[in-house]
């Protein structure tokens, strides 16, 4: 049957921001959790039952197979579910939290199945109806493109790839070469989002190799089966947002996913339908939170970043008021109602960086400007920028309304100012309202301490012995 493409308002996924209700899962999936689901990885891979069928001799592999399954039993006992468990219904949290649940399900691979296996792993997948004329049974995954997480020996990746069994003329392939809007959405992904690149997977080793991207076109020629958008943490270097990192990757691969997954050979017509619905269904969700985001890109879209010169020091700061003056002050909440003036203002430095960047003309250089606190907040700082000669420049953003306002800062944020002071610089954005598209900002290069007057306004507590 012919294929008619659908149209690109057929497809328009409206991602949202979720709650912090939605994005803390209350499956247990933590930092501690992943570690030991490594470590499981990394005595199943330097054993000599890795990558064999137990079942082929049971008396004779029994003995290999006891302590791998000591080990998962002992994990289901500390975190009431085994690792594969955990991340499918991690996964089946994410689609619920879109609507998504009656298109879309996720399956996986445990550590032990017919083979065993060095790594679990879990995907999102299309779900299709028993009879379609492609799958005479229900869809196999290896048939689907996927959403998926996987934990190796080495560490945790997340992101879209395809099944084994997808071929590369398939149309769930040829769809995404030829859709300028996608290809050129990937390549904004990869030169603007930290850790998200572009992997070739070979099919029997499972061995990763590195795409370089220096246009839609490296995109279109590499573009197969084998390609992995992916997100890669090695087990020393998992963040502690990583829940965050995770749900938000998925969230940018959405559209690339849906489209993909959607477009197999059928009736054109019933495509369509099925997109649109899916729309309705994340609109409903979320129409509130949709209609900020839109108000929002159009504001980032037109505002403007104006430097100015740092104000005069004053005798006496804000910070100066006596106890009585602050005591009705809830500083966590002050911060938790600035969270979104915060995001929005390092948006706009980052945007502000690019194009400043972009004057060097130099498209390596460019390359260099990401907005880091987006996958991992901390590190000490948000925007990574660069020097006209290269040099690394490291930019905590701090917004405000007010020029004169006080702001937060973490130790850790602190700490960094002062070890790597001679890239370092916070930018000060004030004049910040719904409506005003000319914020303006000043600069305080190198060890915050001698630039500021810092007062404590939150302690940690620890009883005494």
């Amino acid at each position: 049957m012919a294929f008619t493409k659908p149209t690109d308002n057929s497809i328009s996924l409206m991602h949202r921001k979720l709650s912090k209700e939605n994005m803390t899962s209350s499956i247990k999936l933590t930092k501690e959790s992943i570690l030991d689901t490594i470590q499981i990885a990394q005595y199943i891979s330097s054993s000599d039952a890795n990558g064999k069928n137990l079942n082929w001799h049971p008396t004779e592999n029994k003995p290999k197979y006891v302590p791998i399954r000591s080990q998962i039993e002992l994990f289901k006992k500390k975190y009431e579910n085994t690792p594969n468990v955990i991340l499918r219904k991690y996964l089946d949290e994410y689609l619920q939290s879109k609507n998504l649940a009656q298109y879309f399900t996720s399956s996986g691979k445990p550590f032990y199945s017919q083979i065993v296996n060095s790594y679990t792993w879990a995907c999102i997948s299309h779900k299709v109806e028993k009879g379609h004329l492609k799958y005479k049974t229900q869809a196999k995954t290896s048939q689907c493109p996927q959403l998926y997480v996987l934990i190796n020996e080495y560490g945790i990746e997340f992101g879209f790839g395809y099944g084994l069994h997808v071929d590369d003329s398939a149309i769930e392939i040829q769809s995404i070469k030829s859709h300028t809007k996608f290809l050129l959405k990937i390549y904004e992904m990869l030169n603007g989002i930290d850790n998200f690149k572009l992997y070739y997977e070979d099919e029997i080793t499972g061995k990763k190799e590195l795409i370089k991207v220096q246009s839609t076109d490296d995109i279109k020629e590499k573009w197969s089966k084998s390609s992995r958008l992916l997100v890669i943490f090695e087990k020393n270097s998992i963040p502690s947002n990583f829940n965050e990192i995770i749900y938000r990757t998925f969230d940018r691969l959405l559209n690339l996913f849906v489209y993909s997954s959607l477009i197999y050979e059928g009736n054109p017509e019933k495509i369509i339908e099925s997109l649109e619905n899916i729309n309705e269904l994340i609109a409903e969700s979320s129409v509130n939170t949709i209609t900020m985001q839109k108000n929002h890109q159009e504001w980032l879209d037109k505002v403007t970043l104006t430097k100015t010169p740092p104000p005069e020091k004053k005798q006496k700061s804000s910070l100066d008021k006596s106890p009585s003056n602050i005591r009705k002050i809830s500083w966590i909440d002050k911060q938790q109602r600035n969270e979104d003036i915060g995001k929005a203002g390092e948006e706009v430095v980052f945007k502000h960086e690019r194009q400043e960047v972009k004057k060097f003309g130099d498209e390596n250089l460019l390359k260099m400007v990401k907005h880091v606190s987006i996958d991992d907040d901390t590190l000490g700082y948000d925007i990574l920028s660069v020097t006209k000669d290269g040099m690394e420049k490291y930019i905590e953003v701090k917004t405000t309304s007010g020029k004169d306002d006080p702001f937060f800062i973490s130790d850790n944020e602190v700490v960094f100012s002062k070890e790597h002071a001679a890239q370092y610089s916070l930018y000060r954005v004030y004049g910040y309202r719904p409506k005003e598209y000319n914020l303006r900002y000043f600069e305080i290069e190198g060890d915050i301490t001698k630039s500021c007057s810092l007062k404590p306004v939150q302690y940690q507590c620890v009883l005494n012995d």
